[in-house]
């Protein structure tokens, strides 16, 4: 948990996934994680799937993120056997 006592906001997938197409979702995810930086709350970005995705959220700073972009869902022999 947090310090303010707040778990990670997480972004989901469905702004996301719409960031290329649309200003408007890109803007709301930027000022998610400007808010949440602002109140010392971390960040996890949802579903990302492409390397686009991916280097939005980091020029936004947005921290953490998950999604078939880095690696699609596995158990727990799965992710032993593919990471060690």
């Amino acid at each position: 948990m947090d310090p303010v006592g707040i778990d990670p906001v997480g972004i989901d997938r469905a702004f996301i996934g719409t960031m290329a197409p649309n200003r408007k979702s890109r803007r709301i995810v930027k000022s998610l994680v400007d808010l949440s930086h602002d109140l010392g709350i971390e960040v996890v970005a949802e579903g990302i799937e492409s390397s686009f995705e991916a280097e939005i959220l980091v020029d936004l700073d947005a921290g953490y993120g998950h999604g078939f972009h880095y690696s699609p869902a596995l158990d727990a022999d799965a992710f032993i056997a593919r990471y060690g």
